[in-house]
């Protein structure tokens, strides 16, 4: 994987960062789960300067399995995968791209993919936002006011490892122990294994998926809260994780709020000892 960075990009802008972040870690995840051999580049130009803003072009390109033509009209398109038998081979639900889509255009941006079958993909996103000065605006974040410590072992369920990596930073700063497993099938390993307070469980998994795994668990281990953690809002999935046996639901992107909500209701609090 490699960087081009065009010397033109001003010092410093006023935008948001996490939210940037966010669309290119699922671009750039993509990029890498479907890319076996060749490269990875994420690239940034600058298209336009004026004495208050610089419009960019972010890409990422790869040398992976590529999208016809077709399927290139439907890649965006909420719970679409550019080929069904992905989430079967490689996990997930599609709804990346679409989140993609959709906080991009909340920043008033575009976003779109170049692309042939077998041959690669280049996705392309242009924001334009305001020059500012080097300082960055300092805003509450809700982890450093939240000083709060809770006892108690956490499992994640995650094969995505940007999202792993992601729990992992909101976790880390409130709970003391938190384990991580890459799908369905290492969880159930692990919770036979291990005595947790606390599951969050993703449901679009590769090998065993979040339904099943939640179902083998339930058979020896009723009472441990299984919090679904997934991209699918619709409350037909939402009802369907609930049948399965878990106890409720956190959307992705994760709310820190709501996340701190649910651990304040599953585990004791450091100070309560």
């Amino acid at each position: 994987m490699t960087t081009d960075i065009d010397p033109l990009l001003g010092d410093a802008h006023l935008g948001d960062s996490v939210r940037i972040t966010q669309i290119l870690n699922n671009l750039l995840s993509n990029a890498i789960k479907f890319t076996h051999k060749g490269s990875v580049v994420l690239s940034l130009e600058v298209v336009s300067t004026t004495s208050e803003f610089q419009t960019l072009r972010f890409s990422v390109s790869d040398s992976g399995i590529g999208i016809s033509s077709v399927e290139k009209e439907r890649i965006f398109s909420p719970f679409i995968q550019a080929n069904q038998s992905t989430s079967r081979m490689f996990g997930g639900t599609g709804l990346g791209l679409q989140i993609v889509k959709s906080l991009v255009e909340q920043m008033n941006g575009e976003v779109w993919v170049e692309s042939e079958k077998n041959k690669g993909s280049q996705f392309y996103v242009t924001l334009t936002l305001p020059l500012t000065t080097h300082e960055r605006i300092k805003r509450p974040d809700s982890t450093e006011c939240n000083s709060q410590k809770f006892l108690g072992k956490v499992l994640v369920v995650e094969d995505n490892p940007v999202n792993r990596l992601v729990a992992q930073e909101l976790l880390r700063p409130v709970v003391d122990d938190v384990l991580f497993a890459l799908d369905g099938r290492e969880a159930v390993k692990f919770v036979d294994e291990n005595r947790f307070d606390l599951i969050f469980m993703d449901l679009n998994m590769p090998n065993m998926d979040g339904f099943e795994a939640t179902q083998k668990i339930r058979e020896k281990h009723r009472d441990v809260p299984i919090v679904a953690l997934t991209a699918a809002v619709l409350a037909d999935e939402v009802e369907k994780a609930l049948l399965s046996g878990m106890n409720g639901h956190l959307a992705k992107p994760i709310d820190i709020n709501k996340l701190l909500n649910i651990i304040n209701r599953y585990l004791t609090p450091h100070d309560s000892q």
